[in-house]
């Protein structure tokens, strides 16, 4: 019986090169489904088709940020980078093209068999497995690295609109209080004109009165200014047209704090995607730094040959006509050792550094939780003080002067401090609420994730 020896090393490598090409398909195809699965908050589909937008003006704050993750131009492009980086490993995994040559003997090459006249070879380069197999992880990571810039792409926008929505918020507060005083204002107005008429007030009280008038309508109109500019701001936010038509809703603002403790908070906000991304293009160089390795290593070529041949010239030879069949191995020689390995370095230093990038922003995370969680607990603490204790009072000390006032025993001036104290409080009220939602905003930002809530005491 007729010994099977051992398969030759070329034979086992290119074998080994062919299984690895099918490793990183499967990669490819694990980083699409990540993809994939990331499609529907982006503003486009995996056929890059757009998701269409909820349909009429926006009216909440939820309308605009599903407008927001459908329209916007920067989380378009982080979608496509993303999408792109995917679809790069088909290209880091496949084997250089193969080489089909032709040849054509311009004076033919006698042989006993008969004359050589064309010649025709097909050739394989197969690299070393490690270059083919570290490129695909190299661009597999950098696959994923663009996925999770993707998500912090897509947190960033979310406080973004949060906070130009807020904006709006408390100006169209701050008008409708101005508003209220300034009807309150002109009220009074009319009542100290008749009282002056009476000769029970003075035209100095009026003219004090008349000035409070006069600066509460500029106040107004400033405000209307700013939240004409806050809409412009927050139609850029969420990828609007400059003429789109906002019927927004403004409700009230319920103070809350985080059910999670503080050092669930902290760990979560050290695997932010932010963060993510740059360990991933860490991973990335090192893998890339393997490649380079690989290619002060040898490749080897298959190839083969046919000669075509001709009858013999001399009836009667024996195989006259046969073409010869030639196998070919060929194996480079990497001579620039020191360059391979410098390049190798020169990928793990990068990959050094962007893990010492994502150590820093570890901890900026963690001291943004912190600052979060306190600009949070202090709004907090400020919405229920003035709704509960400031602003009661301050619209019991305002009563009661306008009850003295009506009865002659107080003066304009009196009236108007106690008014400036109620007006200045509730701005101040609805100051902190909009505070309290923007720290809720950064939270759920350096967080990473939305944050489950509690009703604050």
């Amino acid at each position: 019986m007729e010994r099977i020896g051992r398969p030759p090393k070329w034979a086992l490598q290119t074998a080994l090169a062919v299984s690895l090409c099918a490793c990183a398909g499967s990669r490819e195809m694990q980083a699409q489904r990540e993809l994939d699965a990331l499609a529907p908050a982006s503003p486009a589909t995996a056929g890059g088709r757009r998701v269409a937008p909820k349909a009429g003006p926006p009216r909440s704050l939820e309308d605009l940020l599903v407008h927001a993750m459908a329209e916007s131009p920067e989380l378009e492009a982080a979608y496509q980078e993303a999408r792109a980086s995917t679809l790069h490993i088909a290209r880091s995994r496949r084997l250089p093209e193969p080489k089909l040559t032709y040849g054509y003997f311009i004076r033919n090459v006698e042989t006993r068999v008969g004359p050589q006249r064309h010649r025709f070879g097909l050739s394989q380069t197969i690299p070393w497995p490690t270059r083919l197999s570290a490129g695909a992880e190299a661009q597999s990571a950098h696959a994923r690295a663009a996925h999770r810039k993707l998500e912090a792409t897509r947190l960033a926008l979310r406080r973004r609109v949060v906070r130009s929505y807020y904006r709006l918020w408390r100006l169209h507060h701050e008008a409708r209080i101005e508003r209220d005083q300034l009807a309150l204002l002109r009220e009074l107005s009319e009542a100290s004109r008749a009282q002056l008429a009476a000769g029970r007030t003075t035209l100095a009280a009026l003219t004090q009165l008349d000035l409070a008038l006069a600066r509460r309508s500029d106040r107004l109109v400033g405000l209307k200014e700013g939240m004409a500019a806050a809409r412009a701001r927050l139609r850029a936010d969420c990828g609007l047209p400059t003429d789109a038509k906002l019927e927004l809703e403004f409700p009230d603002v319920t103070a809350a704090l985080p059910s999670t403790d503080e050092g669930s908070l902290r760990a979560q906000a050290g695997e932010h995607p932010l963060i993510a991304s740059m360990d991933t293009l860490a991973d990335a160089g090192d893998e890339r730094g393997r490649s380079a390795e690989a290619e002060g290593l040898p490749s080897f070529t298959l190839g083969i040959d046919y000669i075509e041949t001709g009858e013999a010239s001399q009836p009667g030879v024996p195989d006259s006509g046969k073409d010869p069949i030639v196998a070919m191995v060929s194996v480079s020689l990497p001579l620039w050792f020191d360059s391979y390995d410098r390049e190798a370095e020169a990928h793990r230093a990068e990959a050094s550094a962007l893990r010492a990038r994502a150590d820093g922003l570890r901890d900026r995370a963690s001291a943004n939780v912190d600052a979060a969680l306190v600009a949070l607990r202090d709004s907090a603490r400020r919405v229920a003080f003035h709704r509960g204790t400031l602003e009661p009072q301050a619209l019991t000390a305002y009563e009661s002067v306008i009850s003295s006032y009506a009865g002659g025993r107080a003066t304009i001036a009196s009236v108007l401090l106690a008014q400036r104290d109620l007006l200045e409080i509730r701005l101040e009220q609805v100051a902190a609420e909009a505070a309290h939602s923007v720290a809720w905003a950064d939270l759920e930002h350096a967080v990473g994730a939305t944050v489950p809530r509690r009703e604050a005491p």
